[in-house]
């Protein structure tokens, strides 16, 4: 549990920034309707020496003048670490997740970072209802926990048109650069997008620290020789890799090179001959060795073991 603060009152200095009630110096104690929303700069740690768990987020600037990377570190000197890291349009998301309530620091775009806490059990049912919900956002684009998942997978979520797949993959993308890779650390984030009624060819994504979103697509179904590799030039694939048979393009991470690659998915899915958004479903999701990364956002659902096993042809 978190320890009880000494003084809960809560300062009534507002943010000179966002207007934002400042936290006290220690964060108060249990679940309390009149806390509400905190601005961070008062969770700040005076003490640049103070002990305390190292964060994975390093630098972090949303130009509001603050840091999120010192709120977090001051945060997790006092909670521990992070049970979860997350991102919406609005700005990314952590939690230190308790069973009966929940911390949240999140990042507004345009506004100082803030401190929520909430009842655990209250929060996540609203965010599975939201989920379940075939209209509106999603409560977050997507979600990793690091370490053993507290929490399931959420529902999945179609993408009832192309038109709506391109947009999600373009604002998943766009969210990955901003928020995902500088929450996630060194190891970046990937997923592979296959067509459940063919198994001979598979989108690969992975978008990396190192400035780049690279997509991969398998050199199967296409005319060869100097035809085949003039047509996938034509659709923007940059490179062929004999040794994994192929193709790759990369990006630069943000807002162009998201926009970039999300169309060259769908172009690419639908030259593919994919009936339908509601034929294709994500496999190997993953951002390195540990933790859960879930991306409800993408509108493609978790592939099952008979999606991608071809099943035996009568005879």
């Amino acid at each position: 549990m978190i320890n009880r603060a000494q003084d809960e009152s809560v300062p009534t200095d507002a943010c000179p920034q966002c207007g934002a009630t400042f936290a006290s110096p220690w964060f108060p104690d249990g679940y309390s309707p009149s806390v509400g929303t905190l601005c961070a700069n008062g969770l700040l740690d005076p003490s640049p020496n103070r002990a305390g768990c190292a964060s994975r987020l390093l630098t972090y600037d949303q130009g509001s003048g603050q840091t999120l990377g010192r709120v977090l570190d001051s945060l997790s000197a006092r909670l521990g670490p992070p049970s979860q890291y997350a991102g919406d349009n609005r700005g990314p998301s952590v939690r230190w997740r308790w069973p009966a309530q929940t911390v949240t620091l999140t990042a507004p775009r345009g506004l100082c970072p803030q401190v929520a806490v909430a009842r655990t059990r209250e929060l996540e049912r609203a965010e599975t209802t939201s989920f379940r919900r075939a209209a509106g956002a999603p409560p977050y684009l997507w979600r990793y926990q690091p370490g053993p998942a507290c929490l399931p997978s959420p529902p999945a979520r179609e993408a009832p048109s192309w038109d709506h797949l391109h947009e999600a993959l373009q604002t998943v993308l766009r969210a990955s650069s901003s928020d995902l890779i500088p929450l996630v650390g060194s190891e970046g984030a990937g997923f592979n997008i296959v067509d459940v009624r063919n198994h001979r060819w598979r989108l690969c994504v992975i978008v990396s620290p190192s400035e780049n979103i690279l997509l991969a697509v398998d050199d199967h179904g296409g005319p060869p020789g100097r035809v085949g590799a003039h047509s996938m030039r034509q659709r923007g694939w940059q490179t062929f890799v004999p040794l994994l048979r192929m193709w790759d393009a990369e990006f630069p991470l943000g807002d162009a090179g998201a926009t970039s690659a999300a169309r060259l998915l769908l172009s690419e899915m639908q030259h593919r001959n994919v009936r339908s958004p509601g034929d294709l479903r994500l496999t190997h999701v993953s951002s390195g060795d540990r933790g859960q990364l879930d991306i409800p956002g993408l509108c493609i659902p978790p592939a099952e073991p008979s999606d991608i096993t071809p099943r035996a042809v009568a005879s």
